[in-house]
């Protein structure tokens, strides 16, 4: 039996859902919201087309910038929005901040009053592309990294990866412990976080699924680092804190392989994924880019 909404052109549905036929919409206007500045981060008060029942809210854009101002309205007929709060302080190296919390992200602006606002990720929802022309946004300026980190924030939320909650469970009693605390604590002068000089972390676990007690997980990682020297220095620290290249712990077969960024191709982390539980050690740009890029 075929869904009546389903054998509709997307114009049709465009018209259906907003009530009303679609717009006048083309280069002009598309021309209009890029000139006015319509992109992603930018940041508008609610409006009497879309009213929010609290007045210190703010509206933050979250599509991307090339479908914020796509001159196509039947295809591109909506933005995400989502709401934004204002902070009276802002620490960049919050868990907020360097995305670590999913749900939330504090955004860094200027020209305003306050240095950033809070995005709860869950209060996001679209709205018809067609009211940015008639808004006025409000004036505050993102940066451009601030701008990736926001869009990677987003990315991650979908591109989490999905471990066995059992998986999980045994990972955290002692394997995760050690190498957050290895990972996090400073070294070298100036002092700085190990994190600081890691590309990326990588997983490759088997296998994929809810095991029983006894039965153990095959787990690899790999640590990409910048630079060689500190790949090398890391790994005969790791092998210290394990006691060897592999061990069978927690009902876990654990090994762990730490390279350089000039050493590691593309090919070499064929049935590897970025292990996103740590994504947010090597920073938000990173976990939406390739090891080399």
């Amino acid at each position: 039996m075929k869904c009546p909404l389903l054998s509709l052109s997307r114009k049709a549905l465009f018209s259906r859902m907003t009530n009303e036929m679609p717009p006048v919409f083309g280069e002009e206007q598309a021309n209009a919201l890029l000139k006015a500045g319509w992109v992603q981060c930018q940041i508008f008060r609610p409006t009497a087309d879309l009213r929010h029942n609290d007045e210190d809210v703010f509206f933050v854009v979250c599509t991307q910038s090339c479908t914020v101002v796509s001159p196509d309205l039947s295809r591109d007929p909506f933005v995400e929005i989502a709401e934004g709060r204002r902070l009276e302080t802002f620490r960049a190296k919050s868990p907020q901040a360097v995305g670590k919390d999913v749900r939330k992200f504090h955004l860094p602006i200027g020209r305003a009053d306050f240095p950033a606002l809070e995005i709860d990720i869950n209060s996001r929802r679209f709205v018809r592309r067609e009211l940015l022309i008639k808004i006025q946004h409000a004036g505050f300026t993102v940066s451009d990294v601030a701008r990736r980190n926001f869009a990677a924030w987003i990315a991650r939320y979908y591109s989490r990866i999905a471990l066995p909650n059992e998986l999980v469970r045994r990972l955290r009693t002692t394997i995760l412990g050690k190498l957050s605390s290895f990972l996090k604590a400073k070294t070298g002068s100036p002092s700085e976080a190990r994190h600081d000089q890691i590309k990326s972390v990588w997983i490759c676990f088997q296998p994929n699924t809810e095991l029983l007690s006894g039965i153990a997980y095959d787990i690899k990682l790999l640590l990409v680092c910048d630079e060689p020297e500190i790949a090398e220095e890391y790994d005969r620290e790791l092998l210290q804190l394990f006691g060897g290249q592999a061990l069978a712990i927690d009902d876990i077969e654990f090994s762990f392989e730490v390279n350089s960024l000039n050493e590691t191709r593309l090919s070499d982390l064929n049935g590897w994924q970025r292990f996103t539980e740590w994504d947010y050690l090597s920073g938000l740009d990173d976990a939406i880019s390739t090891p080399g890029s």
